[in-house]
């Protein structure tokens, strides 16, 4: 293949990818997690206090926030950060018009993911096996959900396999130049999420047997390179720790009791980071509230992400990924990637923060690669029979049209196997993340129905929209127009338990439409 030929076919795949994004920037508001990025990043840009969560790093953050910051939004004055981050969202008016221009940034690491899936594929491959491994990869509707919403995933979706690349390219020459190039990398991905981290030292570990120990200096090299980075990302901060947030001595005496004297006293290069690391850490002690196949629990399910992963991945990429394991025993290569793949899910699955598919993406660009592997070699085997064939382009045009058919519902996308209610699957972030109030708000200004309850989960705020809305009333039965997000109907409780609880009776009743996939419409007459 021509260099030219190649670079042709990986921009036709980047412009379908981004075109696919774009267009669904208009149609969904805000959800739960965007405005909270968006005031992070508003304080980065502008001097103010930063990090104002410490849960995030702030690459995507400030990414979010420039076009609000170029365009003279006023600075929000609430100290809570999804209140001032709405601040921002609602300045002049211009709710969506916000929205919008929030969410253009993320479509810088779909196409840098696009590229490096592509070059990560012809590294380990060829050059056809990656530009195949790209265009799975791109048409996996969970990776164009989270680029396209103002949050911190898409950092890890883009940026993973530029380290991977970047790694692989270091073990095959250790020089001091890909050394910094490692190390700059890692950095800017690590701003980008904290799980970065995790995710990054498993992967390494799997392709250790390939490092030589006397490689010191590049080791160090990186390091400093990644340190460097950080210190940047958090605006050269310099103190202690205990100074760097109002929570930092929670997280001290929490995460580290044992060096409470240096976290006090010793000033350091970007005291947040650590902060933010501990602030993390216990985080996941405390778990999160997460909904599994029926059941509840404050610390998660083992068997969470194998779940999620399954019904949210597309079958036709299922079969394609078997395929290519197939491929990778019988032809003996490509076990990397899929080691990479299989060793991120496994470290997840210990995690008491199961809020949904999107803290396991950096695995697709791994598992993309094993099945385009699995398509090349079987269309380009000797042996390859004509039904072979046809299996394998019926399985991409099947992938093709469940991404099309998903449009532009990426973010509650559910495979064939999870029936018509995904809802008793998972919820959160994997299929009701308060995206749709938009669309309800256009459905009420269209069909005029009068006064509607609503059973409301997101960060919108519809006082500031002309709807006729109340709150409906927990365990009391009510007639007229309900709408009920999926995942306020699963998570709502009064007592910290009996999640589901409140609603509950609404399950005696069928849902006359659905406001996309999250919002159910009742019409309740007796």
């Amino acid at each position: 293949m021509t260099t030219t030929r190649y670079r042709i076919i990986l921009a036709i795949i980047c412009a379908v990818a981004v075109i696919r994004v774009a267009s669904t920037f208009h149609i969904f508001c805000a959800t739960t997690d965007e405005p909270g990025h968006l005031a992070n990043g508003y304080a980065w840009l502008t001097g103010a206090p930063y990090p104002r969560d410490l849960l995030h790093p702030p690459l995507a953050q400030v990414l979010a926030a420039l076009p609000l910051v170029l365009t003279h939004a006023p600075a929000p004055v609430s100290p809570a950060d999804v209140v001032a981050g709405n601040e921002l969202l609602y300045h002049d008016r211009e709710y969506m018009r916000n929205v919008e221009l929030t969410r253009i940034g993320n479509l810088l690491f779909l196409v840098i993911g696009v590229i490096a899936v592509a070059a990560w594929g012809r590294r380990v491959f060829d050059p056809a096996t990656g530009l195949v491994a790209a265009a799975l990869w791109s048409l996996l509707p969970t990776l164009l959900a989270h680029c396209g919403v103002a949050t911190t995933d898409a950092t890890i979706i883009g940026l993973f396999p530029v380290a991977m690349l970047a790694l692989e390219r270091w073990i095959e020459l250790p020089s001091a130049r890909r050394a910094l190039e490692l190390g700059l990398v890692c950095g800017i991905a690590t701003l980008g999420k904290f799980s970065f981290i995790p995710f990054f030292i498993v992967a390494a570990i799997v392709v250790a047997y390939r490092f030589r120990l006397p490689h010191l200096k590049g080791i160090a090299i990186a390091f400093v390179a990644l340190l460097l980075v950080l210190w940047a990302g958090y605006r050269f901060s310099f103190g202690p720790i205990l100074g760097s947030h109002p929570n930092a001595p929670t997280v001290i005496e929490t995460q580290m009791p044992h060096f409470r004297w240096f976290a006090t006293h010793v000033p350091i290069p970007a005291p947040q980071f650590f902060t933010g690391l501990g602030a993390l850490k216990l985080h996941n002690q405390h778990g999160q509230v997460s909904y599994l196949l029926g059941h509840y629990s404050q610390f998660g399910f083992r068997t969470y992400f194998p779940v999620v992963l399954f019904y949210k991945t597309p079958l036709a990429f299922l079969l394609l990924f078997a395929w290519g394991v197939v491929a990778v025993a019988r032809h003996r290569r490509g076990w990397i990637p899929l080691a990479i793949g299989i060793a991120i899910l496994l470290s997840v699955m210990p995690s008491h923060i199961n809020v949904g598919v999107r803290h396991v993406v950096p695995l697709y660009a791994a598992f993309a690669l094993v099945a385009a592997f699995g398509v090349t070699t079987a269309w380009t085997e000797t042996r390859a029979t004509l039904f072979g064939r046809l299996a394998l382009a019926s399985l991409c045009a099947w992938l093709f049209i469940a991404g099309a058919l998903a449009h532009p519902d990426y973010l509650a996308y559910f495979n064939e196997l999870a029936g018509p209610h995904p809802d008793r699957i998972a919820t959160d972030s994997n299929l009701d993340w308060g995206q749709d109030w938009e669309r309800f708000i256009r459905w009420q200004a269209r069909t005029h129905p009068g006064k509607v309850a609503v059973v409301w989960y997101g960060s919108i705020d519809l006082s500031r929209h002309p709807v006729d809305v109340y709150g409906l009333e927990p365990y009391t039965k009510t007639t007229g127009w309900i709408v009920a997000s999926e995942t306020a109907l699963k998570l709502a409780n009064t007592n910290g338990k009996d999640f589901g609880d409140p609603y509950r009776w609404l399950e005696a009743y069928e849902p006359v439409m659905r406001i996309g996939k999250s919002l159910r419409v009742y019409r309740i007459e007796e």
